[in-house]
């Protein structure tokens, strides 16, 4: 279980577009950074990125990011491992996952 939040280190935007664009899902991006993609300027330091997908991609996402990402899901104020075939937003409220690069 990961409580280390605060050691985590963002991608880049324009990395996040690099990893998933080869994925056939809809994604995008929300919360602050999509603001400032929107107004064209970063108006403020961001601590992450928030990126969306559909909940019926998920198997798909996890599929894709498996081999080169450490997937997790936050549950509790904690990350746990998300596993294959587990579903983020009905076995957690929260429904975030986190990845880490490996």
């Amino acid at each position: 279980m990961r409580v280390d939040f605060d050691n985590w280190m963002p991608i880049a935007v324009t990395e996040i577009d690099e990893v998933f664009t080869p994925i056939p899902i809809i994604w995008f991006i929300a919360g602050g950074w999509a603001l400032d993609l929107h107004v064209g300027q970063e108006t403020r330091k961001h601590n992450d990125i928030d990126v969306v997908i559909f909940r019926n991609q998920q198997q798909v996402l996890y599929e894709f990011l498996k081999q080169d990402w450490m997937l997790y899901q936050a549950q509790n104020g904690t990350l746990q491992p998300w596993k294959n075939g587990e579903s983020l937003n009905k076995q957690f409220p929260e429904g975030h996952g986190w990845l880490e690069y490996l």
